[in-house]
């Protein structure tokens, strides 16, 4: 079960890679993602 805080974490992570990904660098959202994944 996640906490509050952790969800709050969870989606400014998430609008953070979507902005990186937006402004064109996918190749660093693609590998920051990978990161967290791995």
């Amino acid at each position: 079960m996640l906490t509050f805080l952790e969800l709050l974490i969870g989606v400014v992570v998430i609008v953070g890679v979507a902005r990186y990904i937006i402004k064109g660098y996918s190749a660093t959202g693609v590998l920051f993602v990978g990161g967290l994944t791995l």
